[in-house]
């Protein structure tokens, strides 16, 4: 994948939209699958920054942070505002090839990526991992989802459980 963007945006909006349609999810935020792990409300950030992080990197800009919080109204903003920022870039500069060099941080090692690794091994799944846990997270905690509310493209009927 050349662009990353698309995907970043279409979770980043069904996050929000679970964000929108909830508005006692505040409780729900701050759950943690175990004790040791990130609360939802952080992995959340920590999604949108996996998405400004790559690509704002792959454009030579500079990476911006619109955390405000760690409420319901707070993520809303974070996102809306991440969104924006990805959807200004423009399709033809994330598209480009390049044979720059990624520099990051993943925990404590330092890791070098080329641009097509950087984007499918580390930005992607790293994204989709903390926006799984913060969807786990609220899961369990008793908010009602289900794989539609994270994919939008799923449909069960009512009820469905799969026993």
């Amino acid at each position: 994948m050349n662009n990353p963007k698309r995907v970043f945006i279409y979770y980043l909006s069904n996050v929000k939209r679970i964000l929108e349609e909830n508005e006692s999810v505040d409780f729900h935020l701050k759950h943690r699958l175990t004790d040791t792990m990130f609360p939802a409300h952080q992995h959340i950030s920590t999604a949108v920054s996996f998405t400004l992080r790559c690509c704002c990197q792959l454009v030579s800009r500079e990476v911006p942070t619109f955390y405000r919080g760690t409420d319901r109204a707070a993520l809303i903003d974070e996102l809306e505002r991440a969104m924006g920022c990805l959807d200004s870039i423009p399709d033809n500069e994330l598209e480009r090839q390049t044979s720059i060099q990624f520099e990051i941080t993943a925990g404590f090692a330092k890791r070098s990526f080329e641009r097509d690794a950087f984007i499918n091994i580390y930005a992607i799944p790293n994204f989709l991992f903390h926006l799984s846990m913060a969807y786990a997270s609220l899961k369990v905690s008793g908010l009602s989802l289900g794989k539609a509310d994270f994919d939008q493209i799923h449909q069960y009927p009512d009820g469905f459980c799969f026993e």
